[in-house]
């Protein structure tokens, strides 16, 4: 229909002016296209229905379409070939290409399915594929993508990489590792910098070097790897392939005609070439060769709710085009860029789901700016809310000015290349611009991987969140996240001008904030940046809250750093390093943040950690003090000191720590790199065994630090430890390090490495023991929450927790949109090194029943009913393998989450098997979340479908009855359990620390008798030595005191006598065992009763302990002392302390394996010298119950004689009168009272 346009207008007077306007709008045509179609249509019965048009190659020779058409696909068909759009649509009123009817999208593809396989010898076949095409780079057997053949495999050593002898230029390389097979037609794939892959055509091979056609002007790098694709001789493991003359040949084991073997053929799914206003709605286009989408020179062109699959090389290829809106879009396993877009300004790319891109190694193209997510040039460009996830390099490369990058979510980058960044920028071409208006704000990168394989260094990744790099300016990066990457969290790399504002920053392996300008971009320094309100978190001790570092001495010139939170909870001493270069020397340091900001004049706002997690937790010391005369009594034998300037002293001092000490002193400070190394011999060590090492340090506040480690005392000097550091200060500093010996030697030192300094330095106290350790997990104590909503969302806590800036939250946070939060465990605001605070009640075994020689293959036949055969406790959820024939087993127990959040468990058995789960720690609420109906290999968790259970969400803390049935016939024999945790990390299988045993009785506590809620404490003050017999016990005391636990208070001060004392009420009856810790010496007493006459010493401290220190000394540790429950028992504990710290502490295990530190002021009472008599309450012994036991009676009298009566306090129980009955299996508890006839 024409548009028809008419105006009348008359004169009726010379003062008015009549306009009359009729306009008539065409109605825009939808035209209708189906598998099933017939091209011969004309264009009116094509905006028909039930007469559509057929084929894309029609569509594209419509010429008349106009602005508001629609050209609709049928949902559920497939259409071949490519779309050419030759026409336009006006502004605001776009052709829009998009589906009708019901299914599934409508598709575009690119693919051929292959048939007429023809067996070439061995497990390789070949089909033709038509068309002539010299390039095929996508082959999708089943539904999944296939990589092309190579030599090596990707699973041998070095990922497949072989390191080539010598290489010309970019036009050769020589191998020996050639010899023996022509690889001539196939490709070259070479890794020449971490940040490029070039895949090239194998022009001839001569001997050993192969002569190449260069996708780049990238040379070889010596000691760099390549591998060889695309050639027959590569096909070695099923479903790879290679593509030559015309021909796909595929290794398998079985003809590839009783599959589906799609190969993309066509180039280009959908071509724009200045062509503007067209819309793609709800279309899938897949099996592109090269390109799903050629747009070129185009206007406001948008794709919305499409999927873009398995393309050649780039899903969507943009070059010069303005307004590109791609939206709601799927794209995924794409071979090299998801959306490259070049000299497109005003581009919009939000809430895309962007995933495999660039995957496969060789597979992308050569050169810089390949395997990426989203690379895009251009201004005024938003990216925005899209997740992309796993990408062979950068999944977001842009550049250009007024550009905002907010509210993304990328995770699992950095898979093929490396040095690169999730979110990236480089300005340092030639004629480079000034950019401004770049915001980055408000996105989550986490795990960002690395590909160290086939470089020169393979044990060392590079992958960064947030990477500005050479001449980046004008970018403001405000409110990220960025967790989990394998170097550093946001890296400024020879950068100027940037913002860095309220991000956080986790566990990233090495740094947490790096700024660095080195040579790479020699006459781009780092100014003019702001780095305020960060929170820079460090998981481990190996990691660092930041780094500093200028090829120059310029850090003054960095910018402006204030109101920062430099965190590393386990060891938040040296957390940031600084390197610079002053008169050609490079002198690097690692500081304490009060360090950093003396020297420096930075950060005066800015906090280290307020909460400290242990790093281990030592169990047990064994032997004496390696270093003898460790205290300096009268003198320093056994030591030597060494300087290269030859300036380094040492004498005894008297008075200035413990008596005697160590004067580490320098006659001149010349060198800020200078040091000086004492050197104390300390005999063997062997290697894989622990050693602490203990000392006192006192120092002036110089900012510097003190190293030591393990050294051999001659020979190559060689170190036999990791080295530990701890800054230097006036105060008075207790340090402690655990060393790991990493070889044996009979002859060796520990080495103090003093930095040159003004003030002396002082050591006293030192003691190296050999120890048994665990290294402490952080996660039992840190948090992490991050929320990738774009609505707020709450989180369970777990209990009371704390964030950097002391903010507390009881049981859960609410984070905003895009927002995380980094928390701390209230247990480690108090604790201290060398003490574990479990998040989980396990006991770290889980109980594996068995019942022999029974027949038949299904769990049915498991006799559950009858009593085992046998029983075993296991350290794991995993059964032993083949234990045997005819035979079924159960593991059952408790498994306790560490984390909360959502769980996923896997199943495998050999035969069938099941698993189980309760919503708590009741049997009877057990669901089957998973099985198995044949059998599997050991841990081979992925043959059925129901091995896997859903997403099952559980809390931290929080115990869960759980079990595994497992029957077996014959052959061999298998049961393993593992899970996925909320972040990710999967267990295989669930470790013994989140499992405990099952325990089928009822525990019955007889009294719930309590103490009053302290326990009385006496200090005699003024009084010398160091032994129990200098207190004067039978003197009055200077002061007492009642105290609500039984510990005393820390560094109550010196020359001092204590005792506590009182009476300690079990709860429970059975086995107990008591620790004590004190420092000076100490005793723990008990009596067999009330009477202090009856008292016995059960534990001591001979010399000294830090404070909770339990496991210093064997005699610390009661042997197991039987109690009955509500009985009172006198308890005494001695204290004698000289000078220094000072601290005692009391903790016991109850009989149901609780540990409880110190004893709590429930069980206690104070003392008391009154003879008049308790009126108690005695119970009748109970034995030991079973659920489903009668019901039975409860009898117990009262001194008073007065009648008793009987109340369930709480448990699985009830009771009428004097008669309880068991409901289920649990602990119970029974209060007895009576009432008084007063």
């Amino acid at each position: 229909m024409e548009n028809i346009y008419s105006r009348f207008s008359f004169k009726l007077s010379l003062s008015l002016l009549l306009l009359l306007f009729f306009s008539f709008k065409v109605v825009a045509a939808t035209y209708y296209v189906s598998a099933s179609g017939d091209d011969s249509r004309s264009v009116q019965s094509a905006q028909n229905i039930n007469t559509p048009w057929k084929t894309l190659a029609h569509v594209s020779q419509i010429s008349s379409f106009r602005a508001g058409d629609q050209i609709l696909f049928k949902r559920g068909d497939v259409f071949a070939g490519t779309l050419t759009i030759s026409v336009s649509g006006s502004s605001g009123n776009p052709i829009v290409f998009g589906a009708y009817g019901d299914g599934n999208l409508p598709e575009i593809t690119g693919f051929v399915n292959l048939s007429g396989w023809q067996q070439k010898g061995g497990n390789v076949w070949e089909a033709v594929v038509n068309g002539g095409l010299s390039y095929l780079n996508t082959v999708v057997i089943n539904g999944a993508s296939k990589a092309v053949g190579r030599y090596p495999n990707v699973t041998a050593a070095n990922q497949g990489y072989l390191t080539y002898d010598s290489f010309n230029t970019n036009v050769s390389v020589t191998d020996s590792k050639l010899s023996g097979q022509n690889w001539t037609g196939g490709q070259i794939v070479m890794r020449k910098t971490r940040w490029i892959i070039d895949r090239s055509e194998i022009s001839s091979q001569n001997g050993t070097t192969i002569s190449y056609i260069s996708a780049s002007g990238y040379w070889g790098a010596k000691g760099y790897g390549y591998f060889i694709q695309n050639h027959p001789a590569t096909l070695d493991t099923e479903g790879e392939w290679y593509y030559q003359g015309g021909k796909l040949g595929v290794f398998t084991g079985s003809n590839p005609g009783n599959y589906q073997v799609r190969a993309g053929v066509t180039e280009t799914l959908v071509q724009l070439s200045n062509q503007n206003n067209i819309s793609f709605q709800n279309l899938r286009f897949s099996g592109a060769a090269v390109s799903a989408f050629e747009i070129s020179s185009s206007q406001n062109i948008s794709l919305n709710n499409c999927e873009v699959l398995f393309s050649g090389k780039n899903a969507i290829n943009a070059n010069n085009t303005q307004n590109l809106t791609v939206e709601n879009t799927l794209i995924s396993h794409t071979n090299n860029n998801a959306i490259s877009v070049n000299a497109g300004n005003g581009t919009v790319l939000r809430n895309n789901r962007i995933k495999n891109s660039g995957i496969k190694t060789g597979m992308g193209d050569g050169g810089d700016g390949t395997y990426e997510g989203i690379t895009i040039a251009g201004d005024n460009n938003l990216i925005s809310g899209n997740v992309i996830d796993s990408t062979g390099y950068i999944p977001l490369n842009f550049s250009g000015n007024n550009v905002v990058v907010k509210n993304n979510v990328i995770s699992n980058f950095d898979l093929v290349k490396d040095d690169g960044g999730g979110i990236y920028t480089w300005n340092n071409g030639s004629n480079a611009p000034q950019n401004s208006g770049r915001v980055i704000s408000g996105n989550i990168i986490t795990n960002g991987i690395g590909a160290p394989a086939g470089t020169d260094n393979t044990t060392k990744a590079y992958a960064h969140g947030i990477y500005m790099d050479d001449n980046a300016g004008q970018v403001e990066i405000s409110g990220n996240t960025v967790a989990n990457c394998a170097t550093y969290g946001i890296y400024i790399h020879n950068a100027h001008d940037i913002a860095i504002k309220k991000n956080t920053l986790y566990n990233n392996a090495v740094t947490q904030l790096v700024m660095e300008h080195d040579n790479v971009a020699a006459d781009k320094p780092i100014y003019n940046c702001t780095v305020t309100g960060n929170i820079l978190f460090a998981k481990t001790a190996l990691q660092l809250a930041a780094e500093y570092k200028t090829k120059d001495n310029d850090i003054a010139n960095f910018g402006t750093f204030d109101q920062n939170y430099y965190y590393r909870p386990v060891d938040n001493d040296l957390v940031i390093g600084v390197l610079k270069q002053i008169n050609g020397t490079y002198n690097y340091a690692t500081l304490s943040v009060d360090s950093w900001k003396t020297l420096y004049g930075k950060d005066a706002g800015s906090v280290k950690t307020a909460h400290k997690i242990p790093a281990y937790t030592v169990n047990k010391i064994s032997g004496s003090n390696q270093f003898a005369n460790g205290t300096f009594d009268s003198n320093i034998g056994g030591l030597y000191a060494y300087a290269s300037a030859g300036n380094c002293a040492t004498a005894w001092s008297s008075g200035t720590l413990d008596g005697g000490a160590l004067k580490i002193s320098f006659s001149s400070n010349n060198s800020s790199t200078n040091y000086g190394s004492v050197i104390i011999g300390v005999g063997n060590v062997t290697a894989g065994k622990s050693y602490r090492l203990k000392f006192s340090m006192l120092g002036g506040n110089t900012g510097k630090a003190i190293t030591s480690y393990l050294r051999q005392s001659t020979g190559n000097y060689s170190d036999l430890s990791a080295r530990y550091s701890a800054t230097i200060s006036s105060n008075r500093l207790e340090k402690e390090f655990l060393f790991t010996a990493t070889a044996t030697e009979s002859n060796a030192s520990i080495v103090f490495d003093v930095p040159e300094q003004n003030a002396a330095v002082y050591l006293d106290n030192i003691r190296l023991e050999q120890a048994e350790a665990t290294a402490v997990n952080p996660d039992q104590y840190l948090r992490f929450f991050y929320n990738t909503n774009s609505l707020a969302q709450s989180f369970s806590t777990g209990g009371q927790s704390y964030d950097a800036a002391g903010n507390s939250y009881a049981n859960s946070i609410r984070l905003e949109p895009y927002s995380s939060a980094v928390l701390v465990a209230d247990t480690a605001a108090t604790n201290t090194a060398g003490k574990v605070a479990a998040d989980c009640s396990a006991t770290g075994t889980i109980l594996r029943e068995q019942w022999d020689n029974v027949g038949g293959t299904t769990i049915a036949d498991i006799p559950l009913q009858k009593i085992p055969t046998s029983t075993s406790q296991l350290t794991i959820f995993e059964g032993p393998k083949d234990a045997g024939d005819n035979y079924g087993s159960r593991i059952r127990g408790y498994v306790c989450a560490p984390q909360t959040g959502n769980y996923i468990f896997w199943l495998a058995t050999d035969d069938a098997g099941e698993l189980w789960l309760s919503t708590d720690d009741k049997p009877a609420n057990k669901v089957r979340i998973a099985s198995v109906d044949g059998w599997t290999n050991y841990r081979e968790f992925g043959k059925y479908a129901s091995q896997k259970s859903a997403s099952i969400s559980l809390e931290a803390g929080k115990k869960y009855y759980i079990e595994a049935l497992q029957k077996e016939g014959g052959g061999g024999d298998n049961l393993s359990v593992q899970w996925q945790l909320p972040d990710a990390v999967m267990e295989t299988p669930i470790a013994g620390n989140h499992l405990s045993p099952y325990v089928d009785t009822v525990k019955i506590i007889t009294s719930t008798v309590t103490g009053s809620g302290s326990v009385t404490r006496e200090q005699w003050d003024n009084v010398g030595g160091t032994g129990i017999a200098d207190i004067p016990l039978q003197k009055a005391p200077s002061s007492s005191s009642l105290l609500t636990a039984f510990e005393a208070p820390k560094d109550a001060g010196d020359n001092y006598g204590a005792r506590v004392r009182g009476y300690v009420f079990a709860p429970q009856t059975g086995n107990y065992t008591f620790w004590l810790a004190t420092d000076d010496a100490g005793e723990l007493w008990l009596s067999s009763d009330d009477n202090p006459a009856n008292k016995t010493r059960i534990a001591s401290v001979d010399g000294w302990t830090n404070y909770r220190e339990f496991g210093k000394y064997a005699s610390q540790k009661s042997v197991t002392i039987t109690l009955s429950a509500g009985k009172k028992y006198y308890i005494e504990a001695l204290q004698k302390e000289g000078g220094g710290g000072d601290n005692l502490s009391v903790q016991w295990q109850l009989p149901d394996g609780t540990t409880e530190t110190p004893i709590a002021g429930i069980h206690l009472s104070p003392y008391t010298s009154a003879t008049t008599a308790d009126q108690t309450i005695s119970f009748t012994a109970i034995g030991t119950k079973t659920a489903g036991d009668a019901p039975f009676a409860l009898s117990a009298t009262a001194s008073s004689g007065l009648a008793v009566s009987f109340t369930v306090v709480s448990g699985p129980a009830t009771v009428s009168g004097n008669s309880l009955t068991i409901t289920n299996a649990g602990t119970v508890v029974v209060e007895a009272s009576q009432t008084g006839n007063a």
